[in-house]
């Protein structure tokens, strides 16, 4: 590790908290507002350089969430598992596979900000996906897991939390599931992804233009509940279909960890491309009859937890 970054990871967490606070109000110069957001984030995706993105806002705390340990019933736990939910679903979805899969794993569940039992950020266009992926290792930190080898199942987005993670923090994941999963570039004719997400920035963007004009917008952008909870669910979205996943690193290092590819038999929003594979998963199953929303919905029915080779 370069001793720059040794003497950073030395200092208080206060003062990371000041140094970034600092660097997101402009009052930092730009090259060191650069270097602040790069040890903090791990990259700078703060504004996304394609103008057609609505921007997103720093956040520099993680504010309460809530997240589920599921302790294994036997002495030794085979696996460590954490299961992540879909956009607009919790880990409610993943319950009933959770309680299973405990009888022999440690498993943890959590609810994405703006999901579930977890509660909105404090500004809608704080929304992003690089802030789920800090919830994730915060969440595996205080199950106290920090040093251990994780297997991570996605739903549709969480498999892209869940690919980024696994680019952020290589050494800490086993193996990779992927449901549905979100986090590749998408190139089959059919697919509707693209389309959704210049409708979803372009609206994204209007919206960022009002809240330019005046305080008002601000206001009932946030109060409306089902404004907020729109605004805030198409911030999460706006970087559809790879969700600031590292695509140069995908196919290198990323897809190698993932273990199976389990996908409805019609999917428009983020198809099955094995292509992308230089060795396709071990593990790819296809569930006939359903598209992308009736899988979500569906997931306790395919009895992952009865498949062993999925998980250890």
């Amino acid at each position: 590790m370069p001793m720059a970054m040794l003497t950073w990871h030395a200092l208080p967490r206060w003062v990371h908290l000041l140094l970034l606070a600092k660097a997101s109000d402009g009052t930092l110069p730009p090259h060191l507002a650069t270097v602040v957001r790069v040890a903090v984030y791990g990259t700078t995706p703060r504004r996304h350089p394609n103008a057609a993105i609505a921007p997103a806002r720093p956040l520099a705390v993680l504010p309460p969430y809530h997240s589920t340990v599921y302790n294994a019933l036997c002495a030794q736990p085979a696996s460590h598992i954490v299961l992540l939910h879909g956009w607009g679903m919790s880990s409610k979805d993943w319950a009933t596979t959770a309680k299973k899969l405990a009888a022999d794993h440690a498993v943890l569940t959590l609810d994405f900000y703006g999901h579930g039992a977890s509660p909105y950020l404090p500004h809608n266009d704080m929304h992003d996906p690089n802030v789920l992926v800090h919830q994730v290792r915060d969440a595996i930190e205080r199950a106290g897991w920090a040093t251990a080898q994780v297997t991570i199942a996605g739903i549709s987005m969480g498999s892209a939390i869940a690919l980024r993670y696994s680019q952020r923090h290589p050494d800490s994941v086993r193996r990779l599931i992927l449901l549905c999963g979100a986090g590749m570039a998408v190139s089959r004719w059919y697919a509707l992804t693209e389309t959704m997400s210049r409708w979803n920035n372009a609206m994204l963007l209007r919206v960022h233009e009002l809240n330019a004009t005046s305080p008002f917008w601000h206001v009932v952008f946030h109060r409306v509940s089902v404004l907020r909870a729109m605004i805030s669910h198409s911030y999460l979205t706006r970087l559809t279909p790879e969700y600031g996943v590292n695509q140069n690193l995908l196919q290198a290092e990323t897809l190698a960890k993932v273990h199976a590819c389990i996908w409805p038999m019609v999917d428009v929003l983020h198809p099955l491309q094995l292509e992308l594979f230089d060795e396709a998963p071990q593990h790819v199953q296809i569930v006939p009859g359903v598209d992308h929303a009736l899988f979500c919905l569906l997931i306790n029915d395919l009895a992952l937890h009865a498949k062993p080779e999925l998980w250890l």
